[in-house]
């Protein structure tokens, strides 16, 4: 609306990286269209063009035999690099037609807690700011101190024209989002009213007074408790510990890491990498044990998402990792789920 309002009204091309997620509208399922979730409604969804994320696990023959993907400097430079020639081919195939680029900033979270590398998102926000696009941030799961800043974006040094925010903003207890457009966008949107400019998607509970009332006072403890400092902490933490209990397990084909959001990715074989078949049920399994254990963790194919609150204090966060690191553990990878369930004692689960 804003590109047609400003007389561009041949930018309708909206970019955004594969394995992204933005929701489960129509239009965000066309954003971020992953198989698994929203095959049914794939129909109804409009195209986008879509760009390579960049993944270290795609870079073969670079990097230190044995470290992890994500933990590779020389891995994660390449997977940047050629996302970003990616992005720039993409850019010129739809020269003039590019209306903005949706991305979610720093870690792709249904993807696997997948971490761009540094540096990435600076520099592919101002290809598109270049070829004349908008840059919109989905902060819904990366911000309010998750990842270390407050927002996401802040790590990266991009003041994007279009900020979604939602979750973290009333600390998860009622249900809030929020919209951030600049001045110029916003105004786009100002006249008389024979103009149609307008833009009318407002929405039923829109201000609602008690989430905002939540809302501020989350803000208010999120400043006050310097939850920013202390999800970085937790970051330092989170990769120390999973790295001195994990470094040589066979089946981490990666940890992948920025704040408190992290994704443990289990394989068969990490040399050369292998994934799981699909039976062998690895990241669930490990989830049924951490739950046995006492901690909900969640899995996403074969990564287990461990993504604790930056408020939570050191004692918890460390029997947290504890319970998860047995669980890895004490799973058998080389038995089928079926076998595995089967042999599990009975009331084991209860």
């Amino acid at each position: 609306g804003a590109q047609r309002h400003a007389g561009d009204a041949q930018r309708t091309t909206v970019v955004t990286l594969s394995g992204g997620y933005h929701g489960d509208t129509v239009g965000a399922m066309s954003m971020g269209f992953i198989r698994a979730m929203h095959r049914p409604f794939e129909p109804l969804t409009f195209r986008c063009a879509r760009t390579q994320a960049p993944d270290p696990r795609r870079v073969q023959g670079l990097g230190e035999p044995g470290l992890w993907p994500s933990w590779d400097e020389q891995r994660m430079r390449a997977a940047r690099d050629r996302a970003l020639d990616a992005l720039a081919q993409l850019l010129e195939e739809r020269a003039g037609r590019v209306a903005a680029f949706v991305v979610e900033p720093v870690v792709q979270g249904a993807a696997g807690m997948l971490v761009q590398p540094q540096g990435y998102l600076h520099e592919a926000a101002a290809m598109v700011r270049e070829a004349g696009g908008l840059v919109v941030a989905d902060e819904v799961a990366t911000g309010f101190a998750r990842t270390g800043a407050l927002f996401a974006c802040q790590l990266e040094e991009v003041r994007p024209d279009i900020l979604c925010l939602a979750k973290g903003l009333s600390g998860g207890y009622l249900p809030i989002a929020a919209t951030l457009a600049t001045e110029a966008i916003a105004g786009a949107f100002e006249g008389e009213p024979h103009e149609g400019r307008t833009l009318y998607h407002g929405h039923t509970y829109t201000g609602n007074a008690l989430a905002c009332a939540a809302s501020l006072a989350s803000l208010e403890l999120l400043e006050r408790r310097r939850l920013v400092e202390r999800g970085a902490r937790h970051s330092e933490r989170i990769r120390a510990a999973l790295f001195e209990a994990l470094a040589e397990h066979p089946h981490i084909g990666d940890v992948r890491n920025r704040g408190v959001m992290t994704g443990i990715e289990l394989v068969a074989s990490r040399d050369p990498w292998t994934p799981f078949a699909p039976a062998v049920a690895a990241a669930p399994r490990v989830c049924d044990e951490a739950r046995r254990r006492g901690l909900f963790v969640r899995p996403i194919g074969d990564v287990v998402v461990f993504n604790p609150a930056p408020a939570m204090d050191e004692a918890t966060l460390e029997r947290c990792l504890g319970i998860l690191i047995d669980a890895i553990c004490a799973v058998d990878f080389t038995r089928p789920a079926t076998d595995a369930l089967a042999a599990t004692p009975a009331g084991a689960a209860d």
